[in-house]
């Protein structure tokens, strides 16, 4: 019997080292990630208050109104900013947290490291097979523990019709020329199966959107979210055109009333998604 070379030594220690380095990678920026999650946290927090406390000294009081004003509009569109960047900490974290747990798990096949390797249990159509015991098809230290990368639902489902379904040569032949074309092509398998770990756990159903597009529309058949969804942008509306009044003409009712409608146009829209 002859060793291919995706067999020998020398091609599993350079998958190591490969993995190894994205695996240091992935590491080295949750460690970054976090300190910035922590300052942002307590930059929030900071900025955040400081626009409470000055927003209501400028209304409440007459001391240094515009000086508050001013310190509190700043720090209350600053606290936007943050929260937008924090989000976007917060999804990176994310992507290298699925990284980390990606490379962990090749790493641990080139081991054999079964303990370290999720189960992969047979789908329900799948579950009678004759055969999966006897040949350890599914479950720990399995076939499909071994061979199996596939990130979504339907990914599992033709892998596991593969094993079940005894293939026609011309199948066969189709599907090692497939993998002869990707053999080479190592990065991009990498960057398919990073994409999908970071965006699926494998049991969503990749049919329920255009089921859902298809759908009756939800929003007419509730009549007070219907109503609401008029209500919300117009008083938005409403409240852009007092705050355009209120840099016209300087008059302070308008730029409360322009607070009150946008606030209040943004409460209805958080309570229609809610």
């Amino acid at each position: 019997m002859t060793t291919s070379s995706a067999d020998t030594p020398r091609h599993r220690d350079s998958a190591r080292e490969y993995y190894g380095r994205y695996l240091q990678r992935a590491s080295d920026e949750i460690f970054r990630l976090q300190s910035q999650h922590v300052r942002l946290v307590w930059l929030r927090t900071a900025l955040f208050l400081i626009a409470l406390v000055c927003l209501v000294a400028g209304y409440g009081g007459e001391s240094y109104q515009g000086l508050f004003l001013t310190v509190g509009w700043i720090s209350a569109a600053a606290f936007f900013v943050a929260i937008v960047r924090h989000e976007h900490v917060r999804l990176d974290q994310l992507r290298h947290q699925s990284d980390q747990q990606l490379f962990l798990r090749l790493i641990a096949r080139l081991d054999r490291n079964w303990s370290q390797l999720p189960d992969q249990p047979l789908l329900r159509e799948y579950s009678a097979l004759t055969f999966a015991d006897d040949l350890d098809v599914a479950g720990n230290a399995s076939l499909l523990g071994l061979v199996s990368l596939a990130g979504t639902r339907l990914g599992k489902q033709t892998l596991q019709s593969w094993i079940a379904q005894t293939p026609t040569w011309q199948e066969v032949e189709s599907r090692q020329a497939a993998v002869k074309a990707l053999r080479d092509h190592r990065d991009l398998r990498l960057t398919i199966v990073r994409t999908i770990s970071a965006s699926s756990d494998g049991s969503e159903d990749v049919y329920g959107l255009p089921d859902w597009g298809t759908s009756p529309d939800w929003l007419p058949e509730h009549r007070v979210a219907h109503t609401l969804s008029y209500v919300g942008p117009g008083l938005v509306i409403a409240g852009l055109a007092c705050l355009a009044m209120a840099a016209g003409s300087g008059h302070p009712i308008w730029l409360n009333a322009a607070v009150a409608g946008l606030g209040a146009g943004f409460l209805v829209n958080v309570l229609i998604t809610v």
